[in-house]
């Protein structure tokens, strides 16, 4: 499970992963070759299998469970990276805006000093 809090580490710590899956270069058309359920259930699998469970399948059925897994792990850690940096945004907007609040009211009480 990828971490959901948008602290600069996590977020990196995610991108990471995300760059690894990019490394393996899976081609994100083989998706659109099999129906998106079995596609679904396959990526479900590889995810629940043990990896000495995957190692006995038949070959093409291995590289489609990883593949399958694979892309959907890409897509959940991309959906994650775009959270954590928009929860990262937010808290940095309320931040400046809380710096500019103060600014200015340590501003008012000192003309008004």
């Amino acid at each position: 499970m990828a971490p959901q809090s948008p602290a600069p580490r996590n977020l990196v710590s995610v991108v990471d992963r995300l760059e690894a899956l990019h490394r393996l270069a899976i081609d994100r058309s083989v998706q659109g070759q099999a129906p998106e359920v079995a596609f679904e259930r396959l990526a479900a699998e590889g995810v629940r299998m043990t990896v000495h469970h995957i190692r006995d399948l038949s070959r093409v059925r291995r590289h489609a469970l990883l593949a399958a897994t694979a892309i959907r792990t890409e897509t959940t850690l991309t959906d994650t990276v775009l959270g954590m940096f928009d929860k990262l945004m937010v808290s940095l907007g309320r931040r400046a805006e809380n710096r500019t609040a103060e600014k200015t009211l340590k501003s008012f009480k000192e003309t008004q000093g």
